[in-house]
């Protein structure tokens, strides 16, 4: 849920972001979510094409931290759409995260694994909106959401590769 909640965070006051500090209008706001779920349909297509969920992971967390970069830096509407596009892979996290937790239980277990999964999914867009709802305001530029989500996301990439996958590979070599 930690790595859901870093994703989230930088997207959860984005349209803020882009109304108080960029002065885009809602109709252009509306039309770079219209982009990302267009990047979330992508992203889901070539995470199909990986080989492994770790691999999936690793494009996901990749192509979100690319986007919240181009949200940060890029005050052109055509390049923040380019950024969108890759934003949009956070709508591909649910996916992954769940593709690489289920494979971690007894296929007798899954329901309720998923079910856990679920429950820690909803806390942490909770936590995440939370989160920035508190930090939006702390500088003139509002843009700590969105430093988190970039600080975090290499952060729970690195976490996530050195111990959930390592797990997974010592849970299959016994």
């Amino acid at each position: 849920s930690a790595v859901y909640a870093v994703l989230f965070v930088g997207r959860t006051l984005a349209p803020n972001f882009l109304q108080d500090i960029r002065g885009f209008s809602p109709a252009l706001i509306g039309s770079l979510y219209s982009i990302a779920a267009i990047g979330t349909l992508l992203t889901n297509m070539l995470i199909a094409r990986a080989s492994s969920p770790r691999q999936g992971f690793i494009l996901l967390m990749i192509t979100a931290w690319l986007g919240y970069a181009g949200l940060l830096f890029f005050s052109n509407p055509t390049m923040l759409g380019v950024a969108f596009l890759f934003i949009g892979s956070v709508g591909s996290s649910w996916i992954v995260i769940n593709a690489v937790i289920v494979r971690f239980v007894d296929q007798r277990t899954q329901g309720v694994a998923i079910g856990i999964i679920e429950t820690l999914r909803y806390l942490a867009t909770a936590l995440a909106a939370w989160g920035a709802g508190l930090t939006y305001g702390l500088t003139p530029e509002h843009k700590l959401p969105i430093v988190f989500g970039l600080a975090g996301i290499p952060l729970m990439l690195g976490i996530s590769l050195l111990v959930v996958f390592s797990a997974r590979k010592r849970l299959t070599s016994t």
